[in-house]
């Protein structure tokens, strides 16, 4: 569906299921529309936010759905930081969203020895001093730990960043990062079709992201039928 075909959709759920009836305009039904649209990548990206607890990679389904958001990237630019010992600082890229899958190339030892696809652990900030110094969770040739740093600004840009911490005389050379983008804001615009724009998610979706923007409009009119809509994840077409 393009974005002014999601809308008519989206007012004539939202009419179906209100109390009574709410006249929206375009720029209202985008925002509810991007708003669903996060919320259900969100949902299937991670396994523990799914009613069948399943990730992106074991549904076919879902696989499809997000195919357009899946990026690939290669890192090769560290900057030495003191956070922590042997860290180092990478920029990652303008639209990431969420993290899919990372390995790392390191190399170690006199003459060097390249180590490719290195693990790379994800490490909670609140429990990471404790971690490097826990013997079986140091970083060495084979593992190296990762956490989040807060976000930069260089050119007016919006930057995510995160910290890799590495074992004495590592050296990284290549971060490999698979993620998924931050979409586009859907735009509805009914005077003027050329300036839409339309979600980038499969069309398959659609019709959910719709019905995740009504539930939304329903919660925040106060709709009796709000929490059976929360509950029960469903509104007929």
């Amino acid at each position: 569906m393009t974005a002014n075909e999601m809308s008519r959709v989206f007012k004539q759920l939202y009419n179906t299921n209100a109390m009574m009836e709410i006249s929206f305009d375009d720029k209202e039904v985008g925002r509810l529309l991007s708003l669903a649209q996060l919320e259900f990548i969100k949902t299937n990206v991670f396994a523990t936010r799914n009613p069948i607890k399943e990730g992106i990679d074991t549904s076919s389904i879902r696989e499809a759905a997000l195919s357009n958001l899946k990026r690939y990237t290669e890192i090769v630019a560290f900057s030495t930081i003191t956070d922590y010992p042997n860290s180092k600082e990478v920029l990652l890229p303008s639209d990431f969203l969420y993290n899919l899958h990372e390995r790392i190339d390191v190399s170690y030892g006199t003459p060097p020895i390249t180590y490719t696809d290195v693990n790379v652990i994800a490490q909670d900030e609140d429990t990471l001093s404790y971690d490097l110094e826990n013997p079986f969770n140091k970083p060495d040739r084979h593992n190296v730990l990762r956490a989040t740093k807060s976000q930069t600004v260089v050119n007016n840009v919006v930057y995510k960043r995160f910290i890799l911490m590495f074992g004495t005389g590592i050296t990284p050379s290549k971060y490999k990062l698979r993620y998924v983008a931050m979409p586009s804001d859907i735009v509805v615009n009914i005077v003027t079709p050329a300036s839409m724009v339309d979600c980038i998610l499969d069309a398959s979706v659609h019709d959910e992201i719709v019905k995740i923007a009504v539930r939304m409009a329903l919660g925040s009119s106060g709709s009796a039928k709000y929490q059976i809509a929360q509950n029960e994840k469903q509104i007929t077409l």
